[in-house]
Parts: structure tokens; sequence; C-alpha cells
């Protein structure tokens, strides 16, 4: 798992999820509600959400932004292909069954296959004091106070300061899952090698302390090693391998090393497969200088 970076502008992020239009989404919900629907009764419609599937494989390099396996075709072709190990969804980093005010919030989405998303994750989300709604909404609230509850709902992604004040408080919920959009996941894991079963393991970095559990949490919500990945990974491992002992051979010329250099900084570009377990091998293990 790496960190996605998402481009802030009119380009990148869909126009139904910033602006006018943004609150609009929020509305919906807010109106529902208004009008005496409990939110554990919230009928969502994956319709609201669906327009930022492309954009969203696209930060991803058409990848599941959790397990890194390929999602099928290149960022710019169709969401819908599946890949590697599923077809992909609009992901809902924090559940919308737990945090209904989140669900069309542009901030909360990630690419994500469905292995990881709908047969592993779920409405899994673990953390020791859950964020709640900012507000309570009454029948007797205004439409101003409506248009107020959904600026809280959902900041508006081209805003700086709005998107500040949101990465703060999803910060202090110290969630037991790792967001790849929020902060940068590298760090909480290591990847281990067993050559007999031909697989590559995820681990802990850590020993001990909040990392560690917030890095086995990560693995087991999202079943992170589950068998298909272990072999997958071990396959773009022996690849890697292959390249480095290229590279201890002292008698290769000059431009080979320049070519397979190449080659594994290809490797460790967010949009290949992987990428996490690559950069692990090649900038932690085996210090190449890459």
């Amino acid at each position: 798992m790496i960190r996605i970076s998402r481009l802030y502008n009119s380009a990148s992020v869909p126009a139904g999820f910033r602006g006018a239009k943004r609150r609009d989404k929020q509305r919906l919900l807010l109106e529902k509600l208004r009008a005496g629907t409990k939110p554990e009764e919230l009928d969502f419609k994956a319709s609201v959400w669906k327009p930022a599937k492309v954009a969203l494989k696209r930060e991803t390099g058409g990848k599941c932004a959790y397990c890194e396996a390929p999602a099928g075709g290149r960022s710019g072709e169709s969401a819908d292909k599946g890949g590697l190990v599923a077809h992909c969804d609009v992901e809902h980093f924090r559940p919308k069954n737990l945090y209904w005010w989140l669900a069309h919030n542009f901030e909360n989405y990630t690419f994500s296959c469905q292995i990881c998303n709908q047969s592993f994750k779920s409405d899994i989300f673990p953390a020791a004091v859950r964020l709640t709604a900012p507000f309570t909404i009454t029948p007797a609230a205004t439409d101003a106070e409506l248009d107020s509850f959904a600026d809280l709902m959902a900041p508006d992604p081209l805003d700086a300061m709005a998107r500040a004040a949101w990465e703060a408080t999803i910060a202090a919920e110290d969630a037991d899952m790792a967001d790849p959009l929020h902060e940068n996941p590298e760090q909480l894991f290591n990847y281990v090698v067993d050559e007999v079963a031909t697989e590559v393991t995820m681990a802990p970095r850590a020993n001990a302390g909040r990392r560690k559990a917030r890095a086995e949490s990560t693995i087991e919500v999202l079943g992170l090693n589950r068998e298909e990945l272990r072999f997958a990974r071990h396959d773009t491992y022996q690849t890697i391998l292959t390249f480095k002992r290229v590279l201890d051979d002292p008698g290769i010329s000059p431009a080979t090393r320049t070519i397979v250099e190449k080659e594994l900084t290809r490797l460790m570009s967010s949009s290949q497969p992987f990428a996490g377990m690559v950069r692990y091998f090649v900038r932690t293990t085996w210090t190449l200088g890459i």
C-alpha cells in the first residue's frame, strides 16, 4: 500500500463533488433526515458517487488502493473492467453505514477491488473513539441550517483550508486502519519472502505500539495476505530480484546498469502493481540508492 497523490484541480475533481453541486449532494441526505428518516434507515444511491469512479481509478494508476493489484485496463479506460483480483468500486474509506454523513464526501472515496472492499472490509472500521455526526437534524431545521450542515459533511476539495480542517478532524480519530489518501502507509509495513512457498507476506514494520497495531489491523481487515496476493507479489519480487542480481555483477556495462535502474524505477512508480513492496526491497532492504 502506498500513498495516493490526489490532484486538487477542476480537471481532476469531478464537478459534482465541488462547489455548489457538492452541497446539493449532501442536501439529498439532509432533506431525508428532516423528513423523519433515521440515519440508520438512509437509502444510499450508488448513482451519487459513481461519477467519481474514473477519476479515482486514474489517481491510483488503475489498481486497488489497498492491495495494489491491477484493476484491469489503463487508467483512462472504463472503470468497470476487472483485473487480477476483481472488479473495482468507489470505496468509502469510512463506511457509509457507520458514517452516514460521509457517504457523499469525495475525500472519503478511493478506488478499491471488490475483494478488499466487499469480501473483507465491508462495514468494519476499527477505531477506539469513533467520529460522530457534527450536527443533529430535526424537522424544524431550516434550509439555511441544512446548507450550513452540508458544508460540515464534506469539504470542497478545491478549498485547501477546508481540506486541512477535515484532515485534522479525521486524524483525531486515530483509526486502526491505514488511510492511503491522507497518510503515507508505506512506513507501516514490511514484506517477508518465503522462497519455499513462493510467496511474499505483508507484516508490521514496527515491533510494538500503535504502528504495529495499525499495521496488523489493516492487513487483517483488508485481507492483504490472502493467497492470490501472496503469490502475485512473489512473481513481482522474482523480477526485481533478478534485476538486483544483475546490478550486483561487477562486470555489467554502464549502459546495462542504466537500463536496469530505469526499469526498477518504473516498477517503483505509483501506477505499478505492488509498488509499495518493490520500494521496500529496493530502498529499504537492498538500499540500491535508486
